[in-house]
């Protein structure tokens, strides 16, 4: 009879033993991750930081994607920004 009760104590203590371990590799709620920002939605407005100045207005430029589908750019209230300091920029 002890011995039974040995195996049965032995028995509980594993299944609790497996049981916090099992709990621990678990993901809490306290653990989790923030969600990335969503990526921003396509415009077909340029930003103002591109006429900040003649190199951002390049690099704006360089940046877009080459389409034939995609929505042209509103342009029409724009003013690019000039230099008659700065060298002019490569055309790539």
């Amino acid at each position: 009879m002890t011995m039974h009760k040995t195996l049965h104590a032995a028995a509980t203590a594993g299944a609790a033993a497996a049981t916090l371990l099992l709990a621990a590799c678990g993901e809490s709620p306290s653990a989790e991750l923030p969600m990335p920002a969503p990526p921003p939605a396509a415009s077909n407005e340029v930003p103002s930081s591109a006429t900040a100045s003649t190199l951002s207005w390049g690099q704006y430029a360089a940046s877009l994607a080459k389409t034939e589908t995609g929505l042209p750019l509103e342009v029409n209230k724009l003013v690019p920004p000039t230099s008659e300091t700065e060298l002019p920029l490569p055309v790539i």
